[in-house]
Parts: structure tokens; sequence; C-alpha cells
């Protein structure tokens, strides 16, 4: 997709909007796909790990568990992508557009991706204690457990609304796989790293 106009060069006063400038950098739609096709590996095969029909059905369950951790670990690393410099910018603004509540996103939206961050560590934590647990004590490795499960079935239940709230608002979706028109609450990105719109020029998109 082409544009004609920098970011930098579009202030659109309240109300207006001004076609063609991303609500999200390519770097957050990059981001948001990997951590979605993550989320839905360790989903699957945490499925196929805890309900045991379906584990006797795929079979090969240490690879299911392999696929499990290390998926989640992906996931993780993932999210450490937000320190990397340049790249990470634009997630770092709208974490902080998250935290302080700024008009970006509306309520759901920041209750949702503060409580995927906190599910990150808690898995992350639990999930160690379950593999690598030759250090830990029973009682260590049965309140991971029993955490990790419970934090398991919010996370399904989170996600899912999450999937059904982005069917039912198409512009959503419009912005998280392509572009959607400038709106006072869809205010994108635009730090110094913001090469997609060049001025008098195309450029590539996604």
């Amino acid at each position: 997709m082409t544009t004609t106009q920098s970011d930098h060069d579009i202030e659109p006063s309240s109300g207006e909007t001004v076609s063609g400038v991303s609500r999200f950098h390519r770097a957050e739609r990059i981001f948001h796909w990997l951590n979605a096709v993550l989320f839905a590996l360790v989903m699957a095969t945490g499925a196929i790990l805890y309900v045991g029909e379906l584990s006797a059905i795929v079979g090969r369950r240490e690879l299911v568990r392999a696929l499990h951790v290390y998926g989640g670990l992906a996931i993780a690393v993932l999210f450490l992508a937000a320190v990397i410099p340049r790249w990470g910018l634009p997630l770092r603004a709208d974490v902080r557009r998250l935290l302080s509540g700024g008009e970006k996103f509306n309520r759901g939206q920041q209750v949702n991706a503060s409580f995927m961050m906190a599910a990150v560590v808690v898995f992350v934590g639990t999930g160690s204690v379950m593999r690598w647990y030759e250090p830990f004590s029973l009682n260590w490795r049965t309140g991971a457990t029993f955490v990790h499960d419970w934090f398991a079935l919010v996370t399904l239940l989170a996600v899912i609304g999450h999937v059904v709230f982005a069917l039912l608002n198409p512009d959503s979706m419009r912005a998280m796989t392509g572009r959607k028109p400038f709106s006072a609450r869809s205010r994108p990105y635009k730090g110094p790293e913001r090469a997609e719109n060049t001025r008098g020029g195309s450029a590539g998109g996604t």
C-alpha cells in the first residue's frame, strides 16, 4: 500500500479523519500476529496435554510437551522485542498509552493487554517450575500446577473474548491487518523511524 504524506506532516484536528495513515506501526502488527500464532500453539498443545482423550488421539506426548514449553518461552522472548532499539519504539509507546489510559485504547483493551502481559510472566514462572522441577519442593510444584492451569483457563476465555470483539469491530481488524484512517482514538505511533510513509513518494506497507 502506498501513501504520499509523512505521518509527521499530519496533525488532524479533533474529529477529523485522514486516510492512509496506519493506526499501528508495522512492527506492532508483526508482533501481534506472531504472538497470536504462538498463543494458538501453546493453547492447542496445552489442551492436548491436559485432556486425556485428546492426548490419546494425538499421541507423541513428548513432542507436544516440547512444543508447549518452547512455544511459551518464545512468547516471553517475543515480549522482550520491546526493548530492542528502534524496532521496539512503537511497542513501548503503545504500552505507555495502555498504562496511562490514553485516548488510543479503550478500557477493555487496556484491561486485556495488562492481563496478557501479567499472564505471560505467570506462565513462564509456573511453567518453568513444572518443567524443570528438580530444585523445587512438592508444594512448589503442586502450587505452580494449580496456578498454571487456572490462569490457562482464564487466558483462554480472554483470548476468545478478544477474537469475538475483533470480529465484531471490522475497523479494529483493519487496523491490525493493514491500514485504518487516522482519528482521535486511532493515534498512530509517530516516532523518528517511521519511514513507511515518505513525502512525495511511495513506500511498501502491509
